[in-house]
């Protein structure tokens, strides 16, 4: 699907733009994915990460596992908990719904689909 060719498309970018260094240089992104913090869940229940976990990965996402220290390496893998929330793209308004049911939140801000005039709106829960 579109979310396969992008994150190949990302991988070819790294390998374009830093030649022989291109796999330290991958391996250091995912290093970072995997210690980064991946979401923040604010008082008034709004949910704001880089993405959501895809619709076919949700009945493996589990928000408490946000508040681990490090990621082991499966969660850098499709249906993962750090592939989901770094690459996921479902815009769907029953995805969004779902997962915010599992986050206990009431609205979810991403920055992962592009947005011509600034941002948008794909769905009543989701900016």
């Amino acid at each position: 699907g579109a979310e396969g060719s992008y994150n190949e498309l990302f991988r070819r970018g790294v390998d374009a733009a830093y030649g022989a260094a291109a796999d330290d240089v991958y391996r250091a992104y995912c290093d970072l994915f995997r210690a980064c913090p991946l979401a923040v869940r604010t008082a008034n229940r709004v949910f704001v990460s880089h993405s959501l976990t895809p619709a076919r990965f949700l009945d493996r996402f589990d928000p408490a596992r946000l508040e681990e220290d490090e990621f082991p390496d499966a969660d850098l893998s499709p249906g993962g908990l750090v592939y989901g929330l770094v690459w996921g793209r479902d815009a769907d308004d029953d995805t969004a719904e779902e997962f915010l049911r599992r986050a206990d939140a009431d609205l979810l801000v991403t920055g992962h689909l592009p947005a011509e005039e600034g941002f948008l709106v794909p769905n009543d829960r989701r900016v």
